[in-house]
């Protein structure tokens, strides 16, 4: 059996079958965490060149105005489906487009 390089690059045999690793997942992957790198770098550029005492400033004002207020269980749980929904949003939006990019060739 050849191995063709296509948007399927391997698999990983779970239960007796075999689970085909689809490129496109993988860079999907790789991109969501170079973006969210991108993210948290240049955050700790800017607080670096602002200095600690902008830094801690800020966040006793997240604090007071998040944090210290009382707030409901039903609203933790919207937040928290409302980042999971984004977050898969942009995931598989993000593997859509690398599936129209690289797309699945037969193996022959």
């Amino acid at each position: 059996m050849a191995f063709v390089f296509s948007s399927i690059i391997g698999g990983v045999c779970v239960g007796g079958q075999v689970i085909q690793v689809r490129l496109n997942k993988i860079l999907s992957v790789v991109l969501s965490g170079l973006l969210f790198w991108t993210y948290i770098n240049h955050d700790y550029s800017k607080w670096g060149n602002r200095g600690r005492e902008a830094f801690l400033a800020y966040q006793s004002g997240r604090f007071d105005r998040y944090m210290a207020p009382n707030h409901s269980v039903s609203i933790s749980i919207f937040g928290i489906l409302a980042f999971t929904g984004f977050a898969t949003l942009i995931y598989e939006g993000i593997a859509a487009l690398l599936s129209k990019i690289l797309p699945a060739r037969k193996p022959s």
